[in-house]
């Protein structure tokens, strides 16, 4: 039997797959469309059916079908696979190739899978929490959605339970559902509303437990807020997103991510329709996060509190975001402390908000204006809190925009807040400046060395991945190398990117009917080249002879002058 991956590529099409996610057009023998992958105008993201592959001008990205959906769904290569094999009507099973986890990590999936269950069902016998849940305005639908849950008082429910269904005390505290204290194991979590986490394939790999109110420990003390399970092998907070699993196709839509502070606030804004939306659970914001979301959007919104400690909270969170080159714009919430307490009063609330989120200056601005700080306060606000972000904003032209607006704002001369920009420059690290990446061809009019040669070789790496080759592609291999001996192949370095190059050529080349005519062009094209960069070479020698009255050189150099032009023009005649 073939293998499963084998059976994928032969029952799917590479461009039935992409295209539901985005739209894709034709152009020649391949297919292009705006890239998901980042933000452009120009479409510069490339398909070819015949090869089964893609690649992106714009962002460099490109694969095959599973890579695709690796990226665009944030999944790892199993995760893909069951996705297309899904796809593609193929029963995982039936494939020795394909075998789904059998050591530590399936034992710990199906443990955390068998607790989320447990704290579900112990949430439908606690009236007391699912009437706080329904006060707190969640709807039974949403409950189910998300799958919470309650820890019942006691120090080990859940430990009995699992010990029960056959599983090891190691296991479970390896999957930090337990904790060794001094009289034996007990229950990590414990009178407290779960919200089980959930990986980018929709797997629980951990979970976090809300406090409900009014509850205090021994000694009167309060307890944590919000407790989380310690990092295992199935979970690590650097790189995991709560609701990730449940935002990526919103995401890649919208092409935006909301990123909130609490899981009632992404569960709230699912409720009202808002779904392209992730928190970050028990950690601060990381580089892993923000990769993550590159991968489906450049256009994040933070919604945090709109108080002075909310945009504090969120100041290195923004930095970040700036650093990595994303697009930052706040949602304002009015009134409300968080988007739940927003959707709460209104969903409609909330969903303007989104629509109509500040790009982040104007939102700094707007939040200094409300403390009603004095002239002096306000240039103060504005050099500590504004500046610092204004000077990692991409465009040079927003820089220009927010100069003048700022200057607006606190009264003053565009060119005092410009001198105020270069200092506060000049104390942070500077970022790489961002660029548009656009597809260049070289045009039959560019007869240089260099690029004719560069385009020679692509259309011979493109044509050696053919089934059905248009030219002599090995024929035309030893030619090439007979027009270029070894000193002058350091001016034709090998591309680095050996899938954009082919793309390359396909791009250019697929709708040409000869293209061994077009070859033969480009060889004719070269040889002419190499004939007036030795013409070039011969002049110079020329004129040293002269300088020196050196009339043997000088007659030698002639002869050649004159044998190489003959050779010119008549090349230029065929």
């Amino acid at each position: 039997m073939s293998s499963l991956v084998e059976q994928i590529k032969t029952r799917l099409s590479i461009a039935d797959v992409v295209g539901t996610y985005i739209k894709i057009d034709k152009q020649g023998s391949t297919l292009k469309a705006r890239c998901p992958f980042h933000n452009e105008k120009t479409p510069s993201f490339f398909i070819s059916p015949a090869r089964a592959s893609f690649y992106c001008f714009g962002c460099n990205k490109g694969g095959d079908v599973f890579t695709f959906v690796q990226e665009i769904e944030g999944l790892d290569f199993r995760g893909a696979l069951k996705v297309l094999a899904d796809r593609a009507g193929l029963n995982l099973a039936d494939f020795s190739d394909f075998k789904e986890d059998t050591g530590e990590k399936s034992t710990l999936k199906n443990l955390m899978e068998v607790a989320a269950t447990f704290y579900e069902d112990r949430l439908k016998e606690s009236l007391e929490t699912m009437d706080y849940l329904r006060g707190r305005g969640l709807k039974d639908e949403t409950i189910k959605k998300f799958r919470l849950g309650f820890a019942p008082d006691e120090w080990g429910a859940l430990y009995k339970y699992l010990m029960s269904r056959k599983f090891r005390e190691a296991e479970i505290e390896k999957a930090g559902m337990i904790i060794k204290g001094e009289r034996g194991y007990y229950d990590r979590f414990r009178n407290r509303i779960m919200f089980p986490l959930e990986d980018a394939g929709g797997t629980v790999v951990a979970f976090s437990g809300r406090v409900l109110p009014g509850v205090s420990r021994s000694g009167g003390k309060d307890p944590a807020k919000y407790i989380n399970s310690p990092e295992t092998v199935l979970y690590s907070k650097s790189n995991f997103l709560y609701g990730f699993n449940h935002a990526k196709v919103s995401m890649r839509q919208n092409k935006s991510v909301i990123l909130v502070e609490g899981q009632m606030d992404l569960i709230m804004s699912h409720q009202a329709g808002v779904s392209n939306v992730v928190a970050v659970s028990g950690t601060a914001l990381t580089n892993m996060h923000l990769q993550m979301l590159k991968r489906l959007s450049n256009n994040v919104l933070m919604a945090f509190d709109q108080d002075v400690a909310g945009f504090n909270a969120a100041r290195r969170a923004i930095e970040m975001a700036l650093e990595h080159k994303l697009e930052v714009s706040i949602p304002i919430l009015l009134n409300a402390k968080d988007p739940a307490d927003l959707v709460r009063e209104n969903p409609i609330l909330w969903c303007t908000a989104v629509s109509h989120a500040l790009p982040i200056i104007d939102a700094l601005l707007q939040t200094i204006t409300a403390r009603k700080l004095s002239a002096d306060e306000r240039r103060r606000a504005v050099e500590q809190e504004v500046l610092p972000f204004a000077v990692r904003l991409r465009s040079s032209l927003d820089q220009a925009h927010y100069a003048r607006l700022i200057a607006d704002f606190l009264g003053l001369q565009e060119d005092s807040i410009w001198k105020a920009v270069k200092e506060v420059s000049s104390k942070l690290e500077k970022g790489t400046p961002s660029s548009n990446v656009h597809i260049t061809l070289p045009t039959h009019e560019e007869k240089r060395l260099t690029n004719i040669v560069k385009r020679i070789n692509s259309i011979l790496l493109w044509q050696s991945k053919e089934a059905d080759p248009q030219i002599p592609v090995e024929e035309f291999r030893l030619r090439l190398s007979e027009f270029l001996p070894d000193s002058n192949s350091d001016r034709c370095p090998p591309e680095k990117d050996e899938q954009a190059e082919i793309f390359r050529a396909e791009v250019a080349y697929s709708g040409h009917s000869n293209l061994k005519g077009e070859c033969d062009s480009l060889f004719k094209g070269l040889e002419e080249e190499i004939i007036k960069e030795k013409l070039i070479k011969v002049m110079e020698d020329l004129k040293k002879a002269e300088n020196d009255k050196n009339s043997f050189e000088i007659e030698k150099h002639v002869e050649k002058y004159h044998s190489l032009s003959k050779q010119l023009n008549d090349l230029k005649q065929k």
